[in-house]
């Protein structure tokens, strides 16, 4: 810079201090000096100018240089090793349970490690009592119950049970195959997912959450009537809840016990609301249900020998959190990666993915987010557009502009490891300034 030209910008701030927002822009394009104080005149935008409206350029191609080295600049961001949010939903669902009949049971359904921990410590006393009397018997469920199991309860009162109501997700498999019926003309299949109920309204119901394969065979058999009454009321109003149930529904009513009735009734009590079950692939056990996960603190990526493979952490007890992925037996854990760690990932294919670490999905796909995020896309050709392979949309959306939509984007990239795609993983420090430098793990991997 000249002396002239320092000068100028010194005395460019310097009026700005005296008099703040000295020049008013006024409807007609013209502008409002005011002049140092002695009074207001209209002027044109070229005579503001020349009045120092806008700071000047120090050379003339200062712009065009500035912008060259605007997009050369590579964002540093600070690695995020806690994360904003609650570690699990503030209500917990409540398990789906079945009753076992004490002649069904084995050792396993009552001493499974996936029993939700407020189960066992609720009915801990109980569910001793009848693994000790399997052992008794060598596991022979019919002999060791062939009379009822008598037990005092906490308050001292004698019971007596012939069945043991049991979480679904405990069940095996072959054992709900055996048990569940299946219904006519439906290829339900039996459930052994981490099920949980939740309450949903009539009017936000959909085909789709009534369809018996999402509902379970267990849940369907036990309401099947009211189940086919609302998706046939559904069905009447071309799958619209809101005009379905805008009238109070009637549960219909069981013919049979309404004619045992002194009374019979003529309609069903009004419902507004129904549980329905619910799968909780991912969750923590808390205050005797399941919570759905809030965001991971960090991912342990660990190697096989082969290929990598990749573990969730979270703030909670390893042993409460359910459907999460799980590392590899005999796999060397090689580094966490937490957000904004920046990688280079090189796939089998040869295509190579790099940028800074947002999360890993339990279901195999890592996030990467280039370092110039966000990026507005100013004139999309139709609202619906979709973004290219590189670019996730984000919610956010801005006002229309010229009669075309205007969308927001987060420059992202989505790898999916199935198939064992990633051939390697390299980890950058990046400097205050940009600048990359490889990170030397102490275990071996990929293709070093």
């Amino acid at each position: 810079c000249t002396p002239s030209v320092i000068n100028e910008v010194n005395g460019y701030f310097a009026n700005e201090e005296k008099i703040p927002n000295r020049f008013k822009k006024n409807a007609d394009g013209t502008y409002t000096d005011k002049c140092n104080g002695s009074g207001e005149i209209i002027i044109s935008k070229q005579e503001a100018r020349k009045r120092g409206l806008y700071l000047p350029p120090p050379w003339d191609t200062f712009r065009d240089e500035f912008r060259k080295k605007y997009e050369s600049v590579f964002v540093s961001r600070a690695i995020r090793k806690k994360r904003n949010g609650e570690l699990h939903d503030a209500n917990p669902l409540a398990f789906r349970k079945l009753p076992i009949p004490l002649t069904d049971l084995t050792v396993e359904m009552l001493t499974a490690k996936s029993m939700p921990a407020g189960f066992r410590e609720k009915h801990c006393e109980i569910l001793a009592g009848l693994a000790n009397q399997l052992a008794r018997y060598d596991d022979d469920a019919k002999a060791a119950f062939a009379e009822p199991y008598k037990f005092t309860d906490r308050k001292g009162n004698p019971q007596s049970i012939h069945d043991i109501a049991l979480p679904v997700a405990l069940l095996p498999a072959t054992y709900l195959k055996q048990r569940l019926k299946q219904p006519k003309k439906s290829n339900v299949t039996p459930e052994n997912d981490l099920m949980a109920h939740k309450v949903v309204r009539l009017t936000e119901l959909t085909l789709k959450k009534l369809e018996p394969d999402n509902l379970g065979a267990s849940y369907y058999h036990r309401n099947q009537k009211i189940v086919d009454a609302l998706r046939d009321q559904l069905k009447k109003f071309k799958g619209n809840a809101k005009n379905a149930f805008k009238e109070p529904f009637h549960v219909p009513l069981n013919s049979e016990r309404n004619k045992k009735r002194e009374k019979p009734l003529d309609k069903g009590p009004i419902i507004r609301s129904i549980r329905l079950p619910e799968s909780c692939g991912q969750g923590v056990d808390i205050r005797g249900g399941i919570a759905k996960l809030g965001a991971s603190l960090r991912t342990d990526v660990y190697w096989t020998g082969k290929n990598y493979c990749f573990q969730n952490r979270y703030g909670i007890d390893g042993e409460q959190i359910r459907g999460t992925s799980r590392s590899v037996v005999d796999s060397k854990l090689i580094f966490p990666l937490t957000k904004n760690d920046y990688v280079r990932i090189t796939l089998k294919e040869g295509a190579i993915k790099e940028g800074y670490f947002v999360f890993y999905t339990n279901d195999g796909e890592m996030q990467v987010r280039r370092h110039d995020l966000p990026k507005i896309i100013d004139f999309v050709e139709r609202e619906a557009e979709d973004p290219t392979e590189s670019e996730e949309e984000s919610e956010v959306e801005t006002a229309p502009t010229t009669g075309k939509k205007k969308k927001k984007i987060v420059l992202a990239q989505r790898i999916t490891n199935s198939e064992n795609r990633i051939e390697n993983i390299q980890r950058f420090r990046v400097g205050v300034l940009g600048d990359l430098t490889p990170i030397v793990d102490s275990v071996p991997h990929g293709l070093a």
